[in-house]
């Protein structure tokens, strides 16, 4: 019988297609609620991760400084809910408004109160793009976060 509380899905849900992210992070969770019925995909293991990222201030003066933080959160089988997925590597990607992503740097995310967070700052030059990637482990699929772009003036 169907949980009243827990909206059917497909029969396998992948997680690594484009789309509405918050619904992503959904189907992933109720899928695994049901894991008889459900398979979650997207490779690298079965706990579903999430990578927010933020540029800001947009826009900005040029010279200014740019902070660009990251949250990578990887999905809690116990509670239903993402939890910050500590130390583990994230990339620091940018690109101009029509080019392509390339790492810039590489860093590992907190731990405790800032759980899964990175935070990393640049100067203004020109109207930039910014990004976090996660390369995946055992457990957890690879994921990238969606770009946040900056208008510098």
């Amino acid at each position: 019988m169907e949980s009243p509380h827990v909206p059917a899905l497909p029969q396998e849900v992948d997680v690594r297609q484009e789309g509405d992210p918050g619904r992503q992070r959904a189907d992933c969770l109720r899928a695994r609620r049901r894991p008889a019925r459900h398979t979650v995909r997207g490779g690298g293991g079965n706990r579903c991760g999430w990578l927010s990222n933020n540029a800001a201030p947009e826009p900005v003066a040029k010279g200014k400084t740019i902070t660009i933080t990251g949250k990578l959160e990887r999905a809690n089988w116990d509670t239903y809910t993402y939890a910050g997925y500590t130390q583990q590597i994230v990339h620091l990607q940018e690109r101009s408004l029509t080019g392509s992503y390339a790492t810039t740097s590489s860093h590992r995310t907190g731990t405790g109160s800032q759980a899964g967070v990175e935070k990393k700052t640049r100067t203004a030059t020109t109207d930039r793009c910014y990004r976090y990637a996660f390369d995946g482990t055992s457990t957890t699929p690879p994921v990238n976060g969606t770009g946040d772009c900056v208008d510098v003036r």
